[in-house]
């Protein structure tokens, strides 16, 4: 493929997305001529695909040593760059969002969102590499997903970002300095990234999609300022907000503790979209009332972890009242179920999860202790070691709403362990030692395991493993012992 080959099939995206005016087109064929170094075009008669295009281009920047692209990180910012030269500037975009919004919200989300994936931002054609299923567990359903779009790091990409001299410039991937930012070899390229201003609380956030999206429309809303989670009024009051603006979105906080939080606690961030999680398809037990908060109702959810449903019509009354159980859950100790609040450090704190049912409010307040202990030094409520083999990190915001992220290295183990129960031998792949006792469980449990199911069974055992794993994480256990201590907690309300 030509350079003019490569430039003339970006344009053309370009324009057939929506992503170019026409009358940028020139414009933007110069960009593309100064970032691959080019001195001259000629209109080829030869359309290709993006894909073609983009690895063209890659290809290209490699010949002509534009960029280092030793790395997927190098490659990716490369291709934002040449995909930037088609896009709108940033303040182009936000005129165009808020124009859909007087529309309706939907209209101003579901434009977005495409946008972001005609960008190449949000990266579908990565994201189709994800294993996806759900399972019927024994108790609740849950959606799986076994994480394959994200490449693991090569031992030579670790060796040289060791050599690389660190930049506090943006001070992490959060940060609003990413959109536009080129990239370097250990900070992925935002050239095609672009973000759209909010108020929340009278506060400044801001609004993107993921670009490694676990579901429909995974949206992140970041502060504007880089500054460390934290849990209280505003968060609820944050929530609320964006709610309002946003009635098909969901959107919940992870906990601000080590431990119980997600992977980033260092910048004050949301996480939502327009999903329909199995937690929000939960039943209730046990509802409430309370004299203080009329316009509340409350119910224990039947979910693994320790879930509080709240619903109101009051916007001010739910928040109030989820700054109530907020406050009174970080003071509460039952040394009984191994609940204590703090001692050097605070240990209690919530994952709340918002979302309009029917015009309401409604908050879904998990519960959470990040104590550890020596029999259990990654956390009590945290998973156990007998299911590491299987999920080890953090249960953050996703894992509470029941959506497994389980790490890539699963695909090739399943597989070794499909083989070994069809096959079993005494030379076992190192990777999978770890799943035998699990697999001698499994086959006792499945006598009826042939070539055709043996795939469909695994499937299934995983799902069943992630649902010990949000057990584990529960601080009040799903038991009789356990149900009697959260009515007494939600009785000091």
């Amino acid at each position: 493929m030509t350079p003019s080959e490569i430039i003339y099939s970006l344009v053309n995206y370009g324009e057939e997305k929506g992503l170019l005016d026409p009358l940028d087109r020139i414009y933007a064929i110069n960009k593309l001529l100064r970032l691959f170094r080019e001195d001259s075009y000629e209109e080829p008669k030869n359309s290709f695909s993006i894909e073609e295009a983009v690895q063209a281009g890659i290809g290209l920047g490699k010949e002509k040593k534009l960029t280092e692209l030793e790395n997927l990180n190098e490659e990716d910012a490369f291709e934002g760059e040449m995909i930037d030269a088609l896009l709108p500037r940033p303040s182009q975009v936000k005129e165009i969002f808020f124009k859909k919004y007087q529309e309706s919200p939907k209209a101003a989300t579901d434009w977005f969102y495409q946008f972001s994936i005609n960008a190449r931002y949000v990266r579908t054609d990565r994201l189709k590499k994800n294993i996806v299923y759900k399972v019927k567990g024994e108790k609740i359903d849950l959606d799986i997903t076994i994480n394959l779009s994200r490449p693991e790091k090569d031992p030579k990409e670790i060796a040289k970002a060791q050599q690389v001299k660190s930049s506090s410039y943006p001070l992490c991937l959060l940060c609003k300095e990413n959109e536009g930012y080129y990239g370097t070899f250990t900070h992925p390229g935002r050239a095609n990234h672009r973000i759209i201003p909010l108020k929340l609380n009278g506060e400044d956030f801001y609004l993107q999609y993921s670009p490694y999206g676990y579901f429909n429309e995974h949206c992140i809303v970041l502060k504007k300022e880089h500054s460390p989670m934290t849990m209280n009024e505003k968060t609820f009051k944050r929530i609320t907000d964006f709610l309002e603006m946003f009635p098909t979105y969901m959107l919940g906080s992870n906990a601000e503790l080590p431990i119980v939080g997600g992977s980033i606690l260092t910048h004050e961030h949301y996480q939502g979209g327009d999903y329909l999680f199995p937690l929000a398809k939960a039943g209730e037990e046990e509802s409430f009332t309370f004299k203080k908060f009329p316009l509340i109702k409350a119910a224990i959810v039947k979910w693994p972890l320790s879930v509080l449903r709240v619903t109101s019509s009051s916007k001010e009354e739910i928040v109030a009242f989820c700054t109530y159980v907020l406050d009174k859950w970080r003071n509460y100790s039952d040394e009984s179920l191994g609940i204590i609040a703090k001692d050097e450090v605070i240990h209690n704190t919530v994952s709340p999860i918002g979302r309009r049912v029917n015009g309401a409010y409604q908050f879904d307040l998990a519960l959470r202790n990040n104590r550890t202990s020596t029999e259990y030094p990654l956390g009590i409520f945290h998973s156990h070691p007998e299911y590491w083999h299987i999920k080890k990190e953090n249960i953050g915001l996703i894992e509470v709403l029941g959506l497994a992220i389980l790490p890539g290295r699963l695909q090739k183990e399943l597989e070794l362990c499909r083989l070994q129960l069809l096959k079993p031998s005494t030379d076992i792949d190192p990777s999978i030692e770890k799943h035998l006792p699990w697999l001698m469980e499994v086959k006792a449990k499945h006598p009826e395991l042939n070539e055709k199911n043996a795939e469909a069974i695994l499937k299934e055992e995983v799902g069943l493993v992630f649902e010990k794993v949000l057990s584990d994480a529960g601080v009040f256990k799903r038991d009789e012992k356990g149900k009697a201590g959260f009515i007494r907690f939600i009785k000091t309300l």
